[in-house]
């Protein structure tokens, strides 16, 4: 409707520009004229009219411009739903991985409570089974020792058995001679210095047999012990071996354990952001969608209101102008006339040549 108006307004202008000849315009004046069609018209008696609804035109295009800008703002009101939504989902997702994170270090403690009271179990096994060969290997040190003892104890009673008869008879001899009161003072010490050097001999033979037997069994029980502890060496590194084999073995199943209930989590997590984004942003959509809907129909409301005046009110100073318009025409053809000239109207006047006519015109409107 708007540009309707303004067509009619240059219609009028492009027709109104062909120059008002006197006599019927058949021939050409050599004098120009010209109106002011602005000024004219306000001194027209409907000017004042014209003027009030051309404000009033004016006044519903500000108010149509106010309402455009209402919908700007609404825009901006929508963007600012939208910050506060992302705002309000990022929240959510720190909420959501900060739980995430407590249900985690939840697992890590399960995992470490079932896992590790296995794992001290399998090590006080192996510390049992440790003390249980310990004392096997010591019960075997004391059986081989026992046995290599009364080995040496038989061979040690049998030796001083032949020594005992091999020195018994002339001991005996001697001790039966000393008791024979017929010996002179010197033949008994004699016969006594002879009885105490075969005591001697006999008793320093029985020692030798007992160094030997002692050296012996140390021998023995050196290598034995040896033996013993390079045998509990090996058993406690197989031990240990097996130990961590088994908590090797506890380890990746609680590796794999974790990654299955850690890999539920995370999907579980991802479902959590899902349904809440899901959910915060249904529920912003619902709030602006009801805001919106109510905005939107008042503002198209106000909006179709508004044209329908404007509508009304440029039909009217359509209606207005050419009844303006035509008497204007009227008097500038009388002028024409009168003048003899060459009659131009004229919405500016910054580059008209000729005779100003706008006020012999508004003289004429009085």
């Amino acid at each position: 409707m708007i540009k309707r108006f303004f067509a009619i307004g240059l219609l009028f202008l492009f027709f109104s520009s062909f120059p008002i000849l006197p006599g019927g315009g058949v021939a050409a004046a050599e004098e120009m004229g010209f109106i002011n069609l602005n000024q004219a018209r306000d001194a027209h008696p409907l000017g004042g009219e014209l003027e009030f609804l051309e404000k009033k035109y004016s006044n519903y295009q500000k108010t149509l411009s106010n309402l455009y800008q209402q919908q700007s703002f609404f825009a901006q009101l929508i963007a600012k739903h939208d910050r506060q939504v992302e705002k309000k989902i990022e929240e959510a997702r720190e909420k959501i991985e900060q739980e995430f994170e407590e249900e985690l270090q939840q697992i890590n403690q399960r995992l470490t409570d079932k896992y590790g009271t296995a794992e001290l179990e399998i090590e006080e096994q192996a510390r049992k089974n440790i003390a249980e060969f310990e004392r096997k290997l010591q019960g075997k040190y004391q059986e081989k020792i026992a046995e290599e003892l009364g080995r040496f104890n038989q061979e040690y009673r049998e030796f001083r058995e032949e020594i005992r008869d091999e020195y018994s008879f002339e001991i005996f001899n001697l001790r039966l001679q000393l008791q024979m009161a017929q010996l002179t003072e010197e033949e008994r010490k004699e016969k006594e210095g002879q009885l105490e050097v075969l005591e001697n001999k006999r008793d320093e033979t029985l020692r030798q047999k007992e160094m030997e037997i002692f050296w012996a069994m140390r021998t023995i029980s050196l290598s034995l012990q040896l033996e013993l502890e390079q045998e509990f060496s090996s058993y406690i590194a197989d031990q240990e071996a097996e130990v961590q084999r088994q908590e090797e073995n506890f380890r990746a199943e609680k590796e794999e354990e974790k990654s299955i209930l850690v890999d539920e989590l995370e999907k579980e997590k991802e479902v959590k952001i899902e349904n809440r984004e899901k959910e915060i942003r249904e529920k912003f959509r619902e709030n602006i969608a009801r805001s919106s809907q109510k905005l939107n129909e008042e503002l198209i409301e106000q909006v179709e209101r508004i044209h329908s005046k404007m509508s009304n009110l440029e039909g009217e100073i359509a209606v207005l102008k050419t009844s303006i318009n035509n008497d204007l025409v009227d008097i500038a053809e009388k002028i024409s006339r009168e003048k003899g000239l060459k009659v131009e109207m004229v919405e500016t006047m910054d580059y008209e040549a000729g005779i100003d006519l706008t006020n012999r015109v508004i003289e004429m409107l009085e």
